[in-house]
């Protein structure tokens, strides 16, 4: 102590026996406490776990919000909803699809060999574009172009009666499953 450059860490001083002093100071001056870094990572986390909750809680509350939103709806609503959004659509994919001519011609080979038996009167008709297609080929019926057979579609009419084949057939044929050919007529 009798040094010039000695400086004491701490201010305070304590008297002790003779000529000894004895440097005392506050603990939490010196150095962190360990219960005060404690009770600091706990209040973080507690901050943290505090805001998840909150914003858990809002997401909630939206979601039971928007749930209470939802109204009950007419099962027959939802269904002819469904049917004419399938009817639609099936009707969008096969308006953009071009005919394929290759099974358009075994369809109506199946149709002349379905007609042999009453051949004699029997007319296939096809519309004025699948028509020109057929031109010139021997199919032993005559084929007639009708503006009112749809694209894809054959007729094969005899005086005992008329069979259709095709797009609009089935295209109608699904209308009738769905239960929505009826609601319209």
């Amino acid at each position: 102590m009798s040094e010039p450059a000695f400086v004491p860490l701490f201010e305070t001083s304590t008297v002790g026996s003779g000529t000894f002093q004895l440097w005392t100071a506050d603990p939490a001056d010196t150095k962190t406490d360990p219960v005060d870094e404690f009770e600091r990572g706990l209040a973080e986390g507690q901050l943290l776990a505090e805001t998840a909750f909150a914003e858990e809680r809002r997401r909630l509350q939206a979601l039971v919000a928007a749930a209470n939103a939802l109204q009950p709806v007419e099962p027959e609503a939802v269904r002819k909803m469904i049917c004419e959004t399938v009817d639609r659509l099936v009707r969008e994919i096969v308006g953009v699809t071009p005919v394929d001519l290759e099974l358009l011609r075994k369809q109506v080979d199946e149709a002349v060999i379905f007609a042999e038996p009453i051949a004699v009167d029997a007319v296939l008709k096809l519309s004025p574009d699948d028509a020109a297609s057929f031109k010139g080929a021997d199919l032993g019926l005559p084929v007639v172009a009708d503006m009112r057979v749809a694209r894809g579609t054959l007729r094969l009419e005899s005086p005992s009666g008329t069979v259709e084949h095709g797009r609009a057939v089935q295209l109608e044929s699904l209308r009738q499953q769905l239960g929505i050919a009826e609601d319209e007529q």
